[in-house]
C-alpha cells in the first residue's frame, strides 16, 4: 500500500513483532512535516513527532513506523526532500526521545490525578526534581505564583493529555495558515483552521519561545513581544510580530503555542 505526499509515494509497512498495522496518515504526517519544517537536521523533527504521538498514546506505532521506513528497515522510504532517514538519524531521535521521558517529559500537556481535590486536573510538566517528582503548572514554563498546579507531584499520578497538535501542528493547519496568512483574520481558512480568538487584537508574549528548534515556520519570541493572532489550530496560533521587545525590528509570521501570549490590556 502506498500514499502520495506531494511528489513522493510513501509506502506503508509495519514491524509485525511490534504492531499489527500502521496508519497511512501517520506516514503522511511525518513526510509532510519533513517538507514543511526548515530545520538543519531531520532528528529534531523526528523527536517532535515522537513526542506528539506519545501524548496521543501511540508510542509503538510511531517508533515502528520510523524503524520500518529507515534505511535499514523493511520498507525504506523517502520523507520528501529529506530522503530516506538513516538508521543513525532514527536511533538518535529515539535516544533523544527516551532522554526527554527520563527528564520527566518537560513541556508535555498532562492530567494530574489530584488526591487533594479528588479529581483530575489539566496541567503541563514544568520540571523534574532529582528524586523524580514533578512541578506541574497551568502553563508549561512559568514556575511561580498562580501558575502552579502541584509542586513535587508523584509522576505516577501524571499521564499525557491528548492535545493533538501540541508538539507538531496538524498538516492541514500548517498548509492552510501558510496559504491564507494575508487573508482576513476573521474568516476560517481551508483545511479546518479556525479564526483566532481575538483576531485583529494585539497580544503580548508572556513566555519566551525558541521557534528555531521546531523549524522555519515557527516564530522566535521573547517576553514582551507584541503579536497579531491570525489563526488557531489545536493549541497553536499563527501570528504576525508587530513589535519586538528586544528591538529586532523585523516583522515575521509563523506558529507559536497559544498559551504563550495574552490579550494586551487597553
Amino acid at each position: 500500500q502506498a500514499i502520495r505526499v506531494g511528489s513522493s509515494l510513501i509506502a506503508v509497512g509495519a514491524e509485525k513483532q511490534k504492531i499489527r498495522s500502521l496508519s497511512p496518515a501517520m506516514v503522511a504526517e511525518v513526510a509532510d512535516g519533513a517538507l514543511s519544517f526548515g530545520a538543519a537536521s531531520l532528528v529534531p523533527l523526528l523527536v517532535n513527532f515522537l513526542k506528539e504521538y506519545h501524548v496521543q498514546g501511540k508510542d509503538e506505532e510511531i517508533q515502528a513506523m520510523l524503524l520500518d521506513i529507515s534505511s535499514a528497515g523493511h520498507r525504506p522510504q523517502a520523507l520528501g526532500s529529506w530522503g530516506v532517514p538513516s538508521t543513525n538519524e532514527v536511533r538518535a531521535a529515539l535516544g533523544a526521545f527516551e532522554a526527554w521521558k527520563a527528564d520527566g517529559r518537560p513541556f508535555m500537556p498532562g492530567l494530574y490525578e489530584s488526591r487533594t481535590h479528588g479529581h483530575t486536573l489539566p496541567c503541563f510538566v514544568m520540571q523534574q526534581h532529582p528524586g523524580g517528582t514533578l512541578d506541574l503548572g497551568v502553563h508549561p514554563v512559568e514556575s511561580t505564583g498562580a501558575n502552579i498546579v502541584r509542586r513535587r507531584a508523584d509522576p505516577k499520578l501524571v499521564r499525557p493529555r491528548g492535545e493533538q497538535g501540541w508538539f507538531v501542528p496538524p498538516r492541514e493547519g500548517l498548509a492552510s495558515a501558510s496559504a491564507t496568512a494575508g487573508a482576513d483574520a476573521g474568516v476560517a481558512g481551508a483545511g479546518g483552521v479556525a479564526a483566532a480568538e481575538g483576531a485583529g487584537e494585539v497580544w503580548r508574549v508572556t513566555f519566551d519561545f525558541a521557534g528555531q528548534d521546531y523549524g522555519a515556520d515557527y516564530l522566535v519570541l521573547s517576553v514582551g513581544d507584541e503579536l497579531q493572532r491570525l489563526q488557531e489550530e489545536s493549541g497553536w496560533a499563527y501570528g504576525k510580530v508587530l513589535r519586538s521587545a528586544i528591538g529586532a525590528g523585523e516583522q515575521s509570521q509563523g506558529w507559536y503555542p497559544t498559551g504563550f501570549a495574552v490579550l494586551k490590556s487597553a
